[in-house]
C-alpha cells in the first residue's frame, strides 16, 4: 500500500514527534491535533466539530487517537465521516493510579473498546485488560512505545559525579512513583549519589519534592539526594550515561519511556514489574525487578548491583541490544503502519445520517 495520511489526536504532542517523524520518513504524511482538552467529558463538543471541520474538507486515510479524552472526541468525529479509527488506550483506568481513576474515564473507554476499528496496547498485560473490558482480539495490536536509538547512545559525553556511584530516578513527582521508598534506601548504600529525573513540574510534584527532601533530611543522606527537576532531552543522555543503574519504582502502570532511554544509554535498570515496565526490562538479562513499595528487596538489589561492576556491564550490553531491535522508532512506526493499512483496507463504515449527526451533536 502507497503511503497513508494519517491524523493524530493528542493532547500532548510531544509524545508523538519521534512517532511521526518516523511514520514520515516511511513516507506516509501526518497531520497532528493537539487539543487543550477541558476537563469534564461533555464539554468535548466543540472540539468534536473542529476535528470534524478539518476532516470534511481534507479526509484522513486513519485517525489515530491517544488518550481516554481524545479518543472519545476523535471517534466521533470520525464515525459521522465513515474515517476509521485506531486508539492507543496508554493504559486503561482500571489500572491507573486511585487519583487518576474516574467513572467518565472508565465509561468511556468500555465505549472505546466497542466502537473503534482498532486498539492498541503497550505491551501484552495491557492488551489482557483490554480484552477483559470487551476488546476482541483481533482487533488489537501490540505496538510498545519507542526511543530515539541514534541520541540515546552508550558513547558520548557523561555529566560530572561527585561520588563513586551514582542511580538516576525516573518518573512522575507523586507518592505512587517509588521515590520515597528509593530514599529510603540510600542510608544503606554508601559512596551513592541519588539524582531524582522527574517527567513533570507542577504544585503536585513539589509538594512532593518538599517531602521527599524532608525524608533525606531526618536520614542523614540530604547532602546525596539531587533533585534535578525537569532536564531537557538534550541535556538527558549524559546523565542517563553517568548513572550506574536507572531505577523506575512506581506502584501503578506506567509508560517504559524513560526506561527505555536508560537502557539505549547502557545502563543497567531495576524496575518495578508493572504495566509496560514488565516487558521492556527482562529480569536477570537487561536488569532486575523488584516489587513494588519493597525498600528492603530494593535495598538489597541496588547494593548488589553497585558491587558488580561485570553484572552492571551485561546488563548494559543486553539493555542497548534490547532498545534497538525492538523499541527503536523505526520499528515501532514500521508496527503502527502495518495497523493502519489493516484498517484502512477494511470496508469503510457509512457515516451516520444527517438527523442523527445533528442529535450526538447537541
Amino acid at each position: 500500500m502507497t503511503g497513508l495520511k494519517i491524523a493524530m489526536v493528542s493532547a500532548r504532542t510531544h509524545d508523538l514527534v519521534d512517532l511521526s517523524e518516523a511514520l514520515r520518513r516511511q513516507g506516509h504524511e501526518v497531520d497532528v491535533h493537539s487539543p487543550s482538552l477541558p476537563g469534564a467529558v461533555p464539554a468535548l463538543g466543540d472540539l468534536v466539530a473542529e476535528l470534524e471541520a478539518a476532516w470534511l474538507t481534507a479526509p484522513p486515510d486513519v485517525v489515530h487517537t491517544h488518550s481516554w479524552t481524545c479518543g472519545l472526541a476523535g471517534s466521533l468525529a470520525a464515525r459521522r465521516l465513515g474515517l476509521p479509527v485506531v486508539h492507543s488506550s496508554g493504559g486503561l483506568g482500571t489500572a491507573a493510579a486511585p487519583a487518576d481513576r474516574s467513572s467518565d474515564r472508565l465509561d468511556v473507554e468500555r465505549a472505546l473498546v466497542r466502537e473503534v476499528a482498532h486498539l492498541i496496547a503497550r505491551c501484552p498485560g495491557e492488551a489482557a485488560d483490554l480484552v477483559l473490558v470487551g476488546a476482541q482480539r483481533t482487533r488489537l495490536s501490540v505496538v510498545p512505545p519507542g526511543v530515539d536509538t541514534e541520541v540515546f547512545v552508550p558513547d558520548g559525553p557523561r555529566a560530572r559525579r561527585p561520588l563513586p556511584h551514582r542511580v538516576v530516578a525516573l518518573g512522575e513527582l507523586v507518592p505512587h512513583s517509588g521515590f520515597r521508598e528509593i530514599v529510603a534506601t540510600l542510608s544503606t548504600v554508601d559512596d551513592t549519589e541519588l539524582v531524582i529525573v522527574p517527567d513533570q513540574a507542577d504544585d503536585a510534584g513539589a509538594r512532593e519534592a518538599r517531602v521527599l527532601q524532608a525524608m533525606a533530611r531526618e536520614r542523614g543522606v540530604a547532602k546525596r539526594v539531587v533533585l534535578a527537576g525537569k532536564v531537557s532531552r538534550s541535556s538527558l543522555p549524559a546523565l542517563l550515561r553517568s548513572a550506574d543503574v536507572a531505577l523506575d519504582l512506581p506502584w501503578h502502570d506506567r509508560s517504559s519511556s524513560a526506561v527505555l532511554a536508560a537502557m539505549a544509554c547502557g545502563v543497567p535498570v531495576i524496575a518495578t514489574p508493572v504495566g509496560a515496565l514488565h516487558d521492556a526490562v527482562v529480569d536477570g538479562v537487561t536488569g532486575r525487578h523488584v516489587p513494588p513499595r519493597s525498600p528492603g528487596v530494593l535495598a538489597r538489589a541496588l547494593r548488589s548491583l553497585l558491587g558488580n561492576e561485570v553484572e552492571r556491564f551485561e546488563y548494559g550490553v543486553a539493555g542497548r541490544d534490547r532498545a534497538t531491535t525492538r523499541y527503536s522508532w523505526e520499528r515501532v512506526a514500521a508496527d503502527t503502519a502495518r495497523v493502519y493499512e489493516h484498517v484502512a483496507s477494511a470496508p469503510v463504515v457509512s457515516p451516520a445520517p444527517s438527523g442523527a449527526r445533528g442529535r450526538a451533536a447537541g
